[in-house]
């Protein structure tokens, strides 16, 4: 199951690069990586602080919609989504957001749960994207 969750992911990125909309990164000690200039800028903005899964989303222009660490989903201006606390998900596991086929602004955040005795389960939560 882990090994089709992160074959998921990678089909994933792959995809999303062509259309910029993996084109900033956030992830532990509260920092980021912004590739729009084609060069990675670091960015200090960033409110997770995880040990492992975190994920972000962009539009096709390359601007930051909302991010993730599997617990919390926090929007473009750095604030806590609707809905974006408490999600079923460890931060030391893996995390993707998918948009919805068809959808200009409906996202699916996949997270994975576990306790140390083995794997607890494999999630979702929906969001819009509220445009600001």
């Amino acid at each position: 199951m882990k090994y089709l969750f992160f074959s998921f992911i990678l089909l994933f990125v792959k995809i999303s690069i062509a259309q910029n909309e993996a084109n900033i990164w956030y992830f532990n000690n509260y920092c980021g990586l912004d590739f729009n200039s084609g060069t990675p800028d670091v960015l200090y903005d960033g409110q997770t602080n995880t040990w492992g899964g975190s994920a972000a989303i962009t539009d096709t222009l390359g601007n930051l919609l909302f991010y993730t660490d599997g617990h919390t989903v926090y929007n473009k201006n750095q604030e806590f989504m609707s809905n974006g606390l408490g999600l079923v998900g460890q931060s030391d596991c893996g995390v993707a957001i998918v948009k919805l086929p068809n959808s200009d602004n409906i996202y699916y955040v996949f997270t994975v749960a576990h306790v140390w005795t083995g794997w607890q389960g494999f999630y979702y939560s929906i969001f819009k994207n509220q445009k600001k």
